[in-house]
Formats: C-alpha cells, structure tokens, sequence
C-alpha cells in the first residue's frame, strides 16, 4: 500500500502562523488529546480528532462535515466536558495510515474500507 505523508488538510502556511501565534503568546497552548490521557481516565479537557475519507478533496470535505464533526460537537460538549474536536480531511491510504497508527480517534469512512480496517487493525 502507497501512503502519502501528509497531515489534515492545513498548509505549510497556516501551521506556520498558528506555530507562530502560540510562540508569541497570542493562542493558548492547546489542550491535549483524548487519547494520549491515562488509560481509563475520563475524556475531559482534552481534543478529539475524527478523521474522514475525503473523495472529492479537504475543502468539499470540510463544508460537507465540519459543521457536524467540529463546530456541533465542540459546542455540544465543550461547556460540559471540555472536549474540543478537530475534523481531518484524509485520502484512501490516509485512512488506513491513521487508523493503523491510532493517530486518530474516531473514522468516518465508506463500508468497504471500514470493515477492511476492522480485519487489519482489530478495532
């Protein structure tokens, strides 16, 4: 399987001036990831990432899902649990690249891929 090494769907440019941003102060250091806590420790104050099969690229992606997968369940469960979710825009091979690595917590794929997935990684 051919894996491309690229993260999400930000640029050189705005992780530049997002790292830019938190070194001078001006964004707070973000919060960890959920699944980087203790085992067993509740979800609280941490960041959830939900990744998903982008066929048509991260922009259509983004204003197909980020309503839902970002700003609806951060709103929903932030004020109770302090949970912030990212949604990440992934190719095919991205899939399996992140699910095989657990650089994700959650995968919105189609069938085939997921229960392929679930036969390859156990999940």
């Amino acid at each position: 399987r051919f894996v491309q090494a690229r993260r999400g769907a930000m640029g050189f440019h705005q992780l530049f001036c997002l790292t830019l941003a938190i070194a001078s102060g001006l964004v707070a250091d973000a919060a960890p990831f959920c699944r980087d806590l203790a085992s067993g420790t509740p979800w609280r104050n941490c960041r959830i990432e939900l990744g998903g099969l982008a066929i048509q690229g991260a922009e259509a992606y983004g204003n197909q899902f980020n309503a839902t997968f970002k700003d609806f369940l951060t709103n929903k469960y932030s004020a109770s649990h302090g949970l912030e979710f990212e949604s990440l825009a992934l190719n095919f091979n991205q899939n399996f690249e992140y699910v095989g690595q657990k650089k994700i917590d959650f995968i919105y794929s189609n069938p085939a891929a997921y229960v392929c997935m679930m036969v390859e990684f156990s999940i």
